[in-house]
């Protein structure tokens, strides 16, 4: 249903880790075109962005969504004959695909055409927090964070809606790209009744994006799940790995049949370690939080009643699961996927956290 993309990690750090594995459809030669006309054109998403990142003055999450709805031709530098209704807020799928894991200071494509990244605010997806409805996700391009709460690790950072004033990066639809990115899983009936969002032309109106198929996730019955959306096969044993980056790593690289309940004749090194880019599409933003408990067989508000099947076995909840991309402003320190909002947070590679594997 959907390719992903290569994260655009350009180093090794160790063996088996993004670069090393380079999994993924690489971006293409001119990634970014500028249109001349205040736009520019993504050509490995086919989406087409405002050139000027700082336009709009930050605002709260329903100043910033009524302010994309609005944006047309003549403001922002923009001659492209667009009108109102064209442009939108980025869901947060559409706004992670401008991070370039290489890259700080802004977290985007050296060379790329865009002008005012702001560095000091995060900038908001039409996203809502899957753990309540007063949050949005966003994420900082100093270093392509995804942000939670009111700290995000400095105190300088928030994603409340109603009080953080975030920037805004309006995005419009274009062609297609290399790649065709995800629809987050965040539909209409979560805004607090049936039919309801939470703003004209939020993630949940628009739903943008491949679908998820209905089931998605597959049980070999040989200790591996097969995602028909991505085409990716995932250990099931969600906790059978809790080592340090490296450990984690080397425990992967020689992960085998008769390991971690496999019984799928797997040989040492055609397992890895998930990149940024693989362990994000695992998410679905529907309103099951913790979303490790949506893994675990177990639903959320959304369908208490409800029951829905057993994805992964014992997928632990609060806790951090390492990818194999290494965090660019201190390579000291990997890029995580948090268990329960599934934002993209960096930890120290000696902490100890949990692995997932994929092939």
């Amino acid at each position: 249903m959907a390719s992903l993309p290569r994260t655009g990690q350009t180093t090794s750090y160790a063996s088996g880790d993004d670069f090393a594995a380079l999994k993924g459809v690489a971006w293409p030669g001119t990634r970014f075109t500028d249109n001349l006309d205040g736009t520019v054109t993504d050509h490995l998403s086919g989406l087409i962005w405002l050139k000027n990142a700082g336009c709009f003055t930050p605002a709260v999450w329903s100043t910033a969504l009524t302010a994309a709805n609005q944006l047309a031709s003549g403001v922002c530098g923009l001659s492209d004959g667009s009108i109102a209704g064209q442009w939108r807020m980025p869901n947060a799928n559409e706004l992670e695909s401008l991070v370039d894991v290489s890259r700080a200071n802004p977290a985007v494509s050296a060379g790329s055409p865009f002008t005012n990244i702001n560095p000091v605010n995060a900038y908001w997806s039409s996203t809502t927090y899957t753990a309540g409805p007063g949050n949005a996700m966003a994420i900082r391009f100093t270093d392509g964070r995804w942000i939670n709460g009111a700290d995000a690790g400095d105190g300088s950072f928030s994603n409340t809606k109603a009080t953080s004033t975030n920037s805004l990066w309006a995005v419009k639809s274009g062609g297609a790209g290399t790649v065709q990115l995800l629809a987050t899983g965040a539909f209409s009936g979560q805004g607090g009744g049936s039919g309801a969002s939470y703003g004209t032309g939020d993630d949940a109106s628009l739903q943008i994006g491949a679908r998820f198929t209905c089931p998605r996730f597959i049980d070999n019955g040989d200790g591996t799940v097969a995602d028909t959306v991505t085409g990716l096969t995932w250990l099931k044993k969600a906790d059978c790995i809790n080592q340090s980056w490296s450990g984690a790593l080397t425990t992967i690289n020689g992960l085998a049949s008769g390991q971690c309940g496999l019984t799928d004749n797997s040989a040492a090194g055609q397992w890895r370690m998930p990149n940024r880019s693989e362990m994000l599409s695992l998410s679905d933003r529907a309103p099951t939080y913790p979303q490790a408990n949506y893994f675990n067989g177990i639903p959320g508000p959304d369908g208490t009643t409800v029951t829905i099947p057993v994805v992964f076995n014992n997928f632990i909840v609060s806790n951090y699961y390492w990818t194999s991309t290494t965090y660019a402003a201190d390579t000291t320190q990997a890029w995580t996927i948090y268990s329960c909002d599934f934002g993209v947070y960096n930890i120290p590679k000696t902490d100890i956290r949990y692995s997932l594997a994929v092939r």
